[in-house]
């Protein structure tokens, strides 16, 4: 960044006017070149980049390629050179501003104007990477409005300006550290147009979040939760995301370069396809007769018209679908042979070329097994349904809802599962008449619920952990439900989370970022929240190599903790006995968050499924990773859960339409949201992390009912018994203690 205002000064013949924006190495001005009255925008580095008397020559040669590089899109170079020891480069002005000054003020974009703005983007790029450029920066604040708002893509990166800057700084990671690649962060030697495509993905998120999706508490904290972090959802942080869209934005962060779109423009045409807003092919074949009286009725002058509105106004810049060679309309008018002949398959092939036949087979074909496929969905849904409507007849109390509502996909059910309890009970009723001689089978007398004491914390086997960042970065935290009093567990300036109990609720296990190195697993004795000095400074680090180790699960004997780690490009989980002696127990493909470590020996995990998505998923110990096995059907949008003690119900939080919502579940069948128990919540507000108290009566999670995220305490009928938390800061990830010690 320039040492001096040079505002009022002249570089050469352009005199600079006023400062218009700043970075750590450069500051952009308004200025004009004298003798003009045309407005430009004056990009200009430190002196101390120019000291290398190979710069101004390459810096001329870099500056010529990209003057050479046109395109509607991109924010052309005019000029450079060097005045008064500056270097600097001349650009149009743009006076529609940036899109971070629209986020500042907008922070939350509707998916269509995002959708717009990244079909802009990506054509720029793509154009560049044609020519073997890359823009190593794509970010906010280059991308830039004219007075009609149409997005320009500018400040394509200069290799000269970062070797000179790397030299004198030390820093060789081009770009922000909120939109760099993790290729750029590993240092990986093959560096491709991907690393663009990621940060327009990041700014995608952005635009349509109003946050970035790693938010660390350094830029070096940042740029590692790139590489370790799994991608985050955008639907958790905006409603009304679709899968669709949150599909797109994920691709486009795949921490493998080779797992994103390949080109810019293919991540435009997705989101607009995801948006619906993508521009639908005009068709080209029209049936014999159809619509043709009503073109005879336009005149040379309406087609005239019609063709000039097409003109002003043009669609998104989509790359077009790859078609194949126009096949003939096929005529659904008797054939010349004779009045109504040929009606069958041979009218419609006769005469026509072989492969405009096998084209045509091969559409009915597929037509036909599309039918089969619908028929047997069908069929399918009817048995699931009548399973779903005996599991209500027969399972615990909790069950004799039987509720089906996680999923847009259950509550289209609702209707068939009515119709398959309606049919049970006639052949039940059927069945009593036949045969009046059987024992008839006793009748199920629901189980009142057990009493809640006059403290509404009875189901609790003590100590409440959770995370609470009001301090201004995450810390675990200790509260005694029946007394309020609160202590902290953690006392520091980095990333604490995923506060996990051990099952005699002696320990507490958690991660931190409070090491030497990466991320770890600590373990906490937490019968010195009793003590008069606490628990800080009292937890114990137990893995300790050079890595990134993430959410503790322990066994359910209690003698170690399972926990997923990333290594680079490696991931995987491991565990750790309470003396730190580490076992590895298998790799998995991509980050993976842990959630519980089961009776039957299985881990259960949200992250990449067999399919490329992302799901509930569980695995076997000693399994190879793709053994893995999907627990949920919801598409990626349940992404928290919480076991009973005894693992036969869970409860988790789904999103459906625009707010996330807690379900109690069976535990034991194949696909948990298959089988829901009872809907929990279903007010205008989002329920988090939830956690299921040691007796199974009561839920503690997270909602933002008060606008920001803080803890709240539910029965198994979903009201509200109490608030826990009402203090300034978020706070989330509550563990219930299953007992005290």
């Amino acid at each position: 960044m320039p040492d001096e205002s040079l505002v009022g000064k002249r570089l050469n013949e352009y005199v600079l006017e006023s400062v218009i924006g700043s970075g750590p190495y450069s500051t952009v001005y308004c200025g004009h070149r004298e003798g003009e009255t045309r407005t430009l925008a004056i990009k200009v580095f430190p002196r101390e980049l120019a000291q290398d008397r190979f710069f101004a020559p390459r810096f001329k040669r870099e500056v010529r390629e990209l003057a050479r590089m046109q395109h509607e899109s991109v924010v052309s170079v005019l000029a450079a050179g060097q005045g008064d020891g500056h270097p600097f480069v001349v650009m149009p002005y743009l006076r529609g501003g940036s899109l971070a000054d629209k986020l500042a003020e907008t922070p939350v974009l509707p998916v269509e104007e995002a959708a717009r703005i990244v079909t802009r983007v990506a054509a720029a790029l793509d154009a560049a990477h044609d020519q073997g450029v890359l823009h190593r920066g794509v970010k906010p604040s280059n991308i830039l409005f004219d007075e009609d708002g149409e997005a320009y893509l500018a400040d394509f990166s200069l290799a000269t300006v970062r070797a000179a800057l790397a030299e004198q700084t030390g820093i060789s990671v081009a770009g922000s550290s909120g939109y760099t690649a993790p290729e750029l962060v590993r240092g990986d030697a093959d560096v491709t147009r991907a690393l663009d495509i990621y940060s327009l993905g990041v700014t995608l998120f952005q635009m349509l979040a109003g946050r970035l999706p790693y938010q660390g508490n350094s830029p070096v904290h940042q740029l590692m939760l790139h590489v370790s972090e799994p991608v985050p959802s955008v639907r958790e942080f905006t409603a009304g995301i679709t899968p669709a869209v949150d599909a797109v934005v994920r691709r486009a962060l795949a921490k493998d370069p080779a797992d994103r779109f390949q080109r810019a423009g293919d991540l435009a045409e997705a989101l607009a396809t995801a948006a619906g807003v993508a521009e639908e092919p005009e068709d080209t074949a029209v049936l014999a007769g159809e619509g043709e009286g009503e073109r005879a009725a336009e005149s040379p002058a309406q087609a005239s018209e019609e063709e000039g509105e097409r003109r002003e106004s043009p669609p998104l810049a989509l790359a077009p679908p790859a078609t194949p060679p126009p096949m003939p309309p096929l005529s659904l008018s008797p054939g010349a042979g004779g009045e109504g002949r040929g009606r069958g398959l041979s009218s419609l092939t006769r005469g026509r070329p072989w492969y405009a036949v096998t084209f045509l087979m091969a559409i009915l074909i597929g037509a036909w097994f599309f039918i089969g496929l619908v028929i047997g969905a069908i069929g399918k849904q009817q048995v699931e349904a009548v399973r779903l409507a005996e599991l209500g007849n027969t399972q615990t109390p909790l069950a004799l809802t039987a509720a089906v509502e996680a999923t847009g996909t259950q509550s289209a059910r609702l209707a068939i599962i009515e119709r398959a309890t309606q049919r049970a009970e006639n052949m039940a009723a059927t069945a009593t008449a036949l045969a009046p001689t059987l024992t008839p089978t006793p009748t199920l007398t629901p189980t009142p619920s057990p009493t809640v004491t006059p403290t509404p914390y009875s189901g609790g086997g003590g100590l409440l952990a959770y995370v609470s960042d009001r301090d201004g970065d995450p810390e675990i935290r200790l509260l005694d439900p029946l007394t309020g009093e609160d202590k902290r567990v953690t006392e520091n300036e980095v990333l604490d989370g995923a506060p996990a109990w051990s099952p005699d609720g002696r320990y507490l296990a958690f991660h931190s970022e409070d090491t030497e190195v990466g991320r770890h697993i600590f373990v906490v004795d937490t019968r010195c929240f009793y003590t008069e000095e606490g628990c800080v400074g009292k937890a114990r680090e137990l893995t300790t190599a050079n890595r990134i180790d993430s959410y503790p699960a322990w066994s359910p004997d209690g003698r170690h903790i399972a926990f997923s780690w990333a290594a680079g490009e490696s991931w995987g989980f491991s565990r750790v006995n309470l003396d730190g002696v580490e076992t590895a127990m298998m790799n998995v493909p991509a980050p993976m968050r842990l959630f519980a470590w089961t009776p039957d020996d299985e881990l259960v995990f949200f992250g990449l499924n067999q399919r490329g998505g992302s799901e509930m998923q569980k695995l076997a110990i000693g399994a190879e990773s793709h053994e893995r096995t999907a627990i949920t059907s919801s598409g990626g949008s349940i992404e928290y859960l919480s076991y009973s003690d005894d693992f036969k119900t869970v409860v988790y939080s789904a999103l459906i339409g625009r707010y996330r919502h807690l379900f109690l579940a069976d535990a034991s069948c194949p696909f948990i949201d298959q089988c829901v128990i009872r809907r929990l919540t279903e007010d205008p507000y989002s329920y988090i992390t939830p956690d299921i108290s040691a007796d199974g009566t009561l839920i503690v999670t997270a909602t933002n009912r008060s606008g920001e995220f803080q803890l709240v305490v539910l029965n198994t009928e979903g009201a509200i018994v109490r608030r826990i938390t009402e203090r300034s800061g978020r706070a989330d990830q509550p563990a219930w203690q299953p007992a005290r010690p």
